[in-house]
């Protein structure tokens, strides 16, 4: 299947990070920190129902029947990608950050379980696959951040995090695995042009 990674949305695969991010200004969804909530959500109601009109879709209309329950396939994996995320969190305060990249982990993992249940090859490679590649990146600086300390981590802690690590870089291996040495190419042109959104670039 031919690439459409470098077609895809920055915020699509980003981390909500948006002061960290080099690509905020030109963001079409930036962060408000200052703006209530209710408005923010207000706003992508008002989005959403725009784009409804401009595709034909009436926002009014009965919900659509339910997709079809999770598979056990995707149940595995969203659930190893929290449990990973429990135990990086635990590091904290050692390891910095932990809290805030063990919720975009957990969260991408997810995202990704979905994505593979729905089996859209349009949006695996554009959603997806960056996706993917963010997580990978992101599990080997955590590794990196947990064998620096080692020396002052608990053994229950490291026990519990090798462990979750091990089995989500499992699961994700096959997934992983099927990225084309393109799409990766491409991502790391991207990171290294400093087109990439947080957590590959910080401003």
């Amino acid at each position: 299947m031919s690439s459409t990674i470098e077609l895809a949305a920055p915020h699509n695969w980003c981390d909500r990070r948006c002061e960290r991010c080099p690509l905020s200004t030109s963001c079409p969804i930036p962060g408000m920190p200052d703006r209530q909530p209710e408005v923010i959500l207000g706003d992508a109601v008002d989005l959403l129902e725009a784009l409804c009109r401009e595709h034909g879709i009436d926002p009014a209309a009965p919900p659509q029947p339910q997709p079809q329950p999770e598979s056990i396939d995707a149940r595995v994996l969203r659930e190893a990608g929290r449990g990973w995320a429990d135990a990086f969190m635990a590091l904290e305060p050692t390891i910095a950050d932990a809290l805030v990249r063990g919720v975009v982990v957990a969260g991408k993992v997810a995202r990704i379980a979905l994505e593979e249940d729905l089996g859209d090859d349009d949006l695996w490679a554009c959603l997806t696959v960056p996706n993917l590649l963010v997580v990978e990146q992101m599990l080997a600086t955590a590794c990196s951040d947990v064998d620096r300390a080692r020396t002052v981590l608990t053994a229950k802690a490291l026990v519990r995090f090798d462990d979750a690590d091990s089995l989500l870089r499992v699961l994700l291996s096959p997934l992983l695995d099927t990225i084309s040495a393109r799409d990766r190419a491409v991502f790391a042109a991207l990171v290294a042009a400093g087109r990439a959104p947080s957590p590959l670039a910080t401003r």
